[in-house]
């Protein structure tokens, strides 16, 4: 009987001891993954070069003072779906014209996903904005995380989410030679900038356990497309005065990064233009 005691607690405490090697070694590589994320972060916000470039102590933006602001329109973008199927019986629903669905599929090495959509694009007529065209932006994020679902959940268990909306400022007046960044960089007809309301999520997640994240919120940016935006970029009155005497062609698009025991999501945003 002490012996078959003995066996029992021998047992017992290598149990234990594998239980706790196997959880050192998952705070190991939660550890690595939340240092992976950081380093994601990190790359985000340097990817945000035009406004990097920006001198953030120039915020007097005078010219509108006493002004009354102008419609310029609104636009609702598509929905971006990131789902382990897109087939329509398994999502429950048709994707109308402007929704994009991309499949991601769940895996423990943390695979990345990066979807980019600029088919969402406004014309707004020249002269309509003389000073600033400010975009307006209300924003639905909501995606899952079922980790009873998935056949290799992270051994970790973490569920990483970045939200990315943008636009693309076309004009013909970006076409001159002068209009270049002030790196040197020639902004070639065009110059894009992340919007208002970036949404960056990072959860740990437990075996067997479903996550539903839900955001609906609205985003303002402090400057908007200004003259004074264009003037901190260095560009000559002239170039600034053309951008705004043409037609300007807002191309929006949503960029998605989805890591680890993400199973569904769904992402949009309206947009309502205001001037003066």
């Amino acid at each position: 009987m002490k012996k078959i005691l003995i066996g029992l607690l021998i047992l017992v405490a290598g149990s234990q001891i594998g239980v706790a090697q196997k959880a050192v070694e998952n705070g190991s590589k939660r550890e690595a993954a939340h240092k992976a994320w950081r380093e994601l972060i990190r790359e985000v916000k340097s990817q945000e070069v035009a406004m990097a470039l920006i001198d953030p102590t120039i915020y007097q933006e005078t010219a509108s003072f006493g002004r009354n602001a102008k419609f310029l329109g609104s636009l609702r973008v598509g929905t971006l779906y990131i789902s382990t199927s897109c087939d329509p019986a398994v999502l429950g629903f048709e994707l109308q014209p402007y929704d994009k669905c991309v499949v991601y599929t769940p895996s423990g090495t943390m695979a990345n996903i990066v979807a980019i959509d600029d088919l969402w694009q406004t014309t707004i007529p020249g002269r309509s904005a003389d000073n600033v065209v400010q975009p307006m932006l209300t924003h639905l994020i909501q995606y899952d995380s079922d980790t009873a679902a998935i056949t290799n959940p992270t051994p970790y268990g973490r569920v990483e989410c970045v939200y990315l909306p943008g636009v693309r400022v076309v004009s013909s007046a970006l076409d001159d030679p002068r209009a270049v960044l002030p790196d040197g960089t020639p902004m070639n007809g065009s110059l894009g900038f992340f919007l208002p309301g970036i949404k960056i999520f990072g959860v740990d997640t437990d075996p067997g356990e479903l996550i539903n994240i839900s955001d609906n919120y609205a985003a303002i940016g402090d400057r908007g497309i200004s003259r004074r935006m264009w003037e901190s970029l260095g560009l000559p009155e002239q170039v600034i005065n053309n951008i705004y005497r043409n037609p300007m062609t807002l191309k929006f698009s949503l960029r998605v990064i989805v890591r680890g025991d993400f199973t569904f999501g769904q992402f949009s945003y309206g947009v309502r233009l205001l001037g003066n």
